[in-house]
Parts: C-alpha cells; sequence; structure tokens
C-alpha cells in the first residue's frame, strides 16, 4: 500500500482518536479559512437542538469578507492560476452576462449585490482555499471529515432510536444538525468520494471502502436519503473510469464492486419503500419514468420540477417576454429574494411564491441569466472536472506524478457531485456551498502551493 506523503502519515497516526487537531497558523486568513469547514459542519446542531436562531449562518460570510480584505492579492493569483484559468475566464463571461442582462431589465443594485453575495460566495471561497490552504491543511481537513462521518454515524443511529416518531427523516442529521439534510448529504458524499480516492490510488483497503459504503447505506435508510444511493452509484463509476487500467484482476475487482452497490442500492431502496411507504409510487419504474417526463415529477415544488425546470419555465413566463429573455435571463438580482425587502425583487414578488424557482440551481440560474448564463454554470464544474479525469490517466503514466492523483480523484468526484447537484438542489446559493468549494479544490490548491514552492 502507497502512502500519499509523510504529511498523511503524520495525521493519521496523531489523530486516531480524536475528532480535530489543527494547529493554529501564523497567518490568521488560513485560521479563518480552516474554521469555515467546521463551523459550517457543527453550527447546524447548536440550531437544531439549542434553539440558536439560523441568522448565524450569515456569520461564515463576516469570515469570508475578512479573508478577502486579508489575502486579496494571493486570491486574484489563485483565480488566474494556470489549473483552473478556464474556468475562471467562464466565470468572468458569466458575471458579464448576467449584468448585461440586469442593464437591459432594470439595473438594481441592490438585488445585483445580494445576487454576487448568494452565487458569489461559492465560487469566492473556493478561490480563497486554493489561495491558502497547502497540502497539510487540505489533509488534516480531510481526515476531520472522515472522523467527523464516523462520529455522526453512531449520533445518527442514536437518534433514531430515541426520536424516530418525533422528528422528520429530514431532520435526522446527528451532529451537523439542520432540519434539512444538506450538510449530512455533503458529508456522507464527501467521505465517501475520500475513500474512494484512497482506494483507487492504492492507499486503503477494500474493507475501509465496504466500512464506510455499509454506514452510507444505513444512513441514507434511516434519513429516507434515496438519491444518495444514486449518488453513490455514480460517483463509484465516474472515478473508476478515470482510473481505469486494463488488468483482468482489477477489472474483476471493479466489477464486483458494482455488483455490490446496485446489490445494496436496490436492498436500501426496498427497505425506504417499507419505511417509508410515500415513496413507493416514486421508486417504481412508472414513477421514475414519471418523474424524468412530466411537469410535476421528482422534486416538484410549485410548478418547478429538477428535471423540467426550463421547460417549465420557457412555457409559463419567458414565452410572453421574448427570445432575448430565454438567452440571457431577467438579469443578475432581477429574480432574487430575501428575507429583507429591499434584497426581494419585484419579479420574485410576482412569480416567486407560485413556482419556487429559487429551490433549485437550474431554474433559478435560468431565470436569471438564461440558457447563454446556464450553460456557463454548467461549464465551470465540466471544466474542472475535465481536467481532473485528464490528469488521473497522465498520472498513471507518469509515476513520478502519482502521488497528486489522491487529491485529484478528491476534486473529480465532487466537481461531478456539483454537476448533478445544479439539477438536484440549490446548495450551491447557500452556506453548505463552502462545503462544496472546499473539497471541490483540494487537487488545485495542492498543485497550486506546490508550484509556488518550485517557482
Amino acid at each position: 500500500m502507497n502512502v500519499l506523503s509523510d504529511d498523511i502519515a503524520v495525521i493519521h497516526r496523531k489523530s486516531k482518536f480524536r475528532l480535530m487537531k489543527f494547529r493554529l497558523d501564523k497567518d490568521w486568513t488560513v485560521n479563518l479559512c480552516i474554521a469555515v469547514v467546521i463551523y459550517v459542519y457543527l453550527i447546524g446542531f447548536f440550531t437544531f437542538n439549542f434553539g440558536i436562531p439560523e441568522s448565524a449562518y450569515y456569520f461564515t460570510d463576516v469570515l469570508v469578507i475578512s479573508m478577502i480584505l486579508g489575502a486579496i492579492k494571493r486570491t486574484l493569483k489563485a483565480f488566474f492560476f494556470s489549473e483552473v484559468r478556464i474556468a475562471s475566464i467562464l466565470l468572468l463571461v458569466l458575471l458579464g452576462v448576467g449584468t448585461f442582462s440586469a442593464v437591459l431589465n432594470g439595473f438594481h443594485i441592490n438585488l445585483w449585490i445580494w445576487s454576487m453575495r448568494n452565487w458569489g460566495r461559492y465560487f469566492v471561497y473556493l478561490y480563497l482555499c486554493i489561495a491558502l490552504l497547502d497540502e497539510r491543511k487540505i489533509n488534516g481537513i480531510l481526515q476531520f471529515t472522515e472522523k467527523l462521518f464516523h462520529i455522526n454515524f453512531f449520533v445518527i443511529l442514536v437518534q433514531f432510536i430515541l426520536f424516530y416518531k418525533k422528528i422528520s427523516p429530514d431532520a435526522m442529521n446527528g451532529l451537523v444538525g439542520r432540519t434539512t439534510s444538506g450538510v449530512n448529504m455533503i458529508l456522507l458524499i464527501s467521505t465517501v468520494v475520500i475513500v474512494f480516492s484512497q482506494y483507487f490510488t492504492n492507499n486503503c483497503s477494500i474493507k475501509k471502502v465496504l466500512c464506510v459504503l455499509s454506514e452510507t447505506a444505513i444512513v441514507s435508510v434511516l434519513a429516507e436519503l434515496k438519491a444518495l444511493i444514486f449518488f453513490v452509484l455514480i460517483l463509484f463509476l465516474a472515478m473508476m473510469a478515470a482510473n481505469f487500467k486494463a488488468q483482468v484482476k482489477l477489472v474483476m475487482r471493479y466489477t464486483i464492486i458494482i455488483i455490490l452497490l446496485s446489490i445494496v442500492s436496490i436492498i436500501s431502496l426496498r427497505i425506504i419503500v417499507a419505511m417509508y411507504p410515500y415513496f413507493e409510487k416514486l421508486l417504481s419504474i412508472d414513477g421514475l419514468i414519471s418523474a424524468v417526463t412530466t411537469e410535476s415529477g421528482y422534486g416538484n415544488s410549485g410548478y418547478i420540477d429538477r428535471l423540467t425546470a426550463v421547460r417549465v419555465i420557457n412555457k409559463y413566463i419567458f414565452d410572453d417576454l421574448g427570445i432575448m429573455t430565454k438567452l440571457i435571463g431577467v438579469g443578475m438580482g432581477n429574480a432574487e429574494y430575501s428575507s429583507f425587502s429591499v434584497f426581494t425583487s419585484d419579479f420574485y414578488r410576482e412569480y416567486g411564491g407560485t413556482f419556487k424557482y429559487l429551490n433549485f440551481s437550474v431554474s433559478s440560474i435560468y431565470m436569471e441569466v438564461g440558457m447563454v448564463g446556464l450553460i456557463l454554470f454548467i461549464l465551470i464544474p465540466v471544466v474542472l472536472f475535465v481536467r481532473c479525469f485528464v490528469q488521473i490517466r497522465k498520472n498513471q503514466i507518469e509515476a513520478k506524478r502519482a502521488r497528486i492523483s489522491y487529491y485529484e480523484n478528491v476534486g473529480l468526484g465532487m466537481t461531478a457531485l456539483i454537476i448533478m447537484y445544479i439539477w438536484y438542489n440549490n446548495l450551491q446559493r447557500t452556506d453548505i456551498s463552502f462545503l462544496l468549494s472546499f473539497y471541490i479544490a483540494v487537487p488545485f490548491s495542492v498543485k497550486y502551493h506546490q508550484s509556488k514552492g518550485s517557482a
């Protein structure tokens, strides 16, 4: 079994029985960058269990603004780092399209700023992680993720036993809390991706993989996280494709794992239906077909559905607004909502309550920046995914670069997830997006700091 680096080996030895062990860095911006991940993971426990107001989630905005002020030059350098340059250019074009559309449709600086905050923090924190976190810090947070995953598994078991009839499955999130499963899903999936990455780079045994998958399957049943089952299978296939070698032994091993994953998926879905009978129709063949083809399919909220959002928006809203609106939307900020009226648009007041388009990234992005903006938004993680995929393939040829494959695999898995999440939910415009940003940044952060060291 290969060892990724001396840093990883040290972390595993010294933190075997510790949830967290981070040494404070001399650079306060680095400490804040790490604090954001820990804070987002744990603050929900206090809001859910101790009545702390959910306005506590806004504290991450304060941390990010502080980091920007303290590391603006470093962040700009990371923005133009060669590994993410294409994605950065796409992001600038997207910003230009959204602003141009806003000007055409009535520019409101307050709404534009609010939209920048809601969508921009996801991207800003990505570049902050690249600029501030070196390999040792990255490894520390990845190790923290694994420890938190295992502890949270046992907390969820206790929570289920004690409160099965008293709280909804969506709130069955253990140590990470909250009334919805967003943070819990990220913790589960990121840990699966980390362990898959270790496995594909020969840095953990199949026993560890099966242990993590077993815990994930149990939590998916207890908290009725049916989509998680499909995500895990898709992520394994994507990562397997990137790491594939034409060796009989490996082909047989991967085939067995796929079969086991499929069997576990089917069993888990059947148990979910048995525990929560209202999913029986949805998880049938007819139900799945209906979810893909009808306006009121899976995830339906108001008129908007995950898989038919663009069609519904065109049918009920954009058909009366012309082809230009379909191309570039109503403008950045012009479809925004906030609990503060000054950040709520007239457009949202007219359509938001009925269509609930802010529930999914695909619908809210399409509403504000149209098809051009939506394509650009999708291309950003796609470009990063392709970059990771290509590098993993190259690393198999160049043995001296094999160590970086672990980090590339983490980035590959999480960019694949973010692509699916564009349709699945709206986490990219919430504070939970900071977690997504960190895991996506992993390979680019490590390579950025390596490039600085060799410069």
